[in-house]
């Protein structure tokens, strides 16, 4: 099963996630400015909420999107409260046609700029992904 992880991240958080992922797969995590490398059975996809939007690389990177190169999509996040970019990814993947696999469990991170995923939670996180690409 090929498998990709992309991410959007300002503040580092998102890739900290998307690198645990990549770990547990054995694929590299990569920004979404990447694309996707040719198809993909699941494509991993996380980005953080900037004044309850989505980053506009991420807007643009699901915009993209191609149910002839992804199969499934399995979004993930660390947020505040809002699920922002969860929903954003998910209704982009089902416009297209493309099947939502999961949502990996979300980081929740308060208000606090500083806070950082756990190392706990990114474990969690790379288990789940190992459970839904087998």
């Amino acid at each position: 099963m090929k498998t990709a992880v992309r991410y959007q991240s300002r503040g580092g958080n998102n890739k900290m996630v998307a690198e645990a992922i990549g770990e547990a797969l054995g694929v590299k995590a990569e920004p979404v400015g990447k694309g996707v490398p040719g198809e993909v059975d699941v494509l991993f996809l996380g980005g953080g909420v900037y004044g309850m939007q989505i980053d506009e690389e991420m807007q643009r990177f699901l915009d993209g999107l191609d149910a002839g190169k992804v199969k499934g999509i399995v979004p993930f996040a660390c947020v505040g409260i809002v699920k922002v970019p969860i929903r954003r990814i998910k209704s982009a993947a089902r416009a297209k046609g493309i099947r939502v696999l999961g949502v990996a469990p979300v980081i929740k991170l308060g208000f606090s700029h500083e806070a950082k995923p756990s190392v706990e939670k990114l474990r969690e996180v790379g288990e789940f992904a190992r459970n839904i690409v087998q």
